[in-house]
């Protein structure tokens, strides 16, 4: 297990993710992280190196099984997990990474009862520039497509 107190890029950007996903949790579901983490049957401190804390000893290479059991006990997509990290290639350009995902995981915040209407409000505005943007994307792609005489995928 290697460890890095900046971090390689792909454990800062899962770091990150295992951040949205625990905070997820905590606003969502009422979960905090170390009563996850007894649920995933992941050790917490592990889970804090993955996220780069404590900065003192910085980043650990998170371990395949230990990311699959966390995955599996909140299905959360461990595809996706491995991709961050780089154990598999991404089938999505990096700019389109599970922006569906994001979008899901903001609605469902910002439906929950205990989420307070000035977070309700914020998150909302970021997702209407996210669909926004899901917007652009889909347009900037089919007119590329027109232009280069390319059939549009089935949808």
């Amino acid at each position: 297990m290697s460890s890095q107190a900046d971090g390689t890029p792909e454990q800062i950007a899962f770091g990150r993710w295992v951040e949205e996903h625990l905070a997820y949790l905590k606003e969502v579901k009422g979960i905090s992280m170390r009563a996850a983490c007894r649920r995933a049957d992941v050790s917490h401190t592990q889970v804090y190196a993955w996220m780069g804390q404590p900065e003192s000893t910085g980043y650990n290479d998170a371990s395949p099984a230990a990311v699959k059991k966390f995955c599996t006990a909140f299905g959360f997509d461990y595809a996706e997990a491995a991709r961050i990290l780089g154990w598999t290639k991404s089938e999505k350009p990096e700019t389109h990474r599970d922006l569906d995902g994001f979008i899901r995981r903001a609605k469902a915040m910002a439906a929950h009862p205990k989420t307070s209407e000035e977070r309700r409000r914020e998150l909302q505005e970021r997702i209407d520039d996210a669909e926004a943007t899901q917007r652009m994307q889909r347009r900037a792609e089919e007119l590329l497509r027109e232009a280069l005489g390319e059939d549009q995928p089935e949808r």
